[in-house]
């Protein structure tokens, strides 16, 4: 008989395989954001540029994970 109580592997494995993909996505997010703004504060590109390469960035890495 199964506990009701205790969650089953498939819960616990799409609940960790969820937790692994928000973690990921955070810390490359993060990464790109950081890189992006160091980048820019040491060389002074125009803040157009700015916006458009860490949204570009950011929407590219959505549609490439998102396939």
């Amino acid at each position: 008989m199964v506990n009701p109580q205790q969650p089953s592997s498939d819960h616990a494995d799409t609940l960790r395989g969820w937790l692994w993909t928000i973690t990921r996505d955070v810390l490359v997010i993060s990464g790109w954001v950081l890189l992006v703004t160091f980048l820019f504060l040491s060389v002074g590109w125009p803040r157009w540029a700015f916006y458009a390469l860490l949204i570009g960035g950011v929407v590219l890495y959505v549609w490439a994970t998102g396939r």
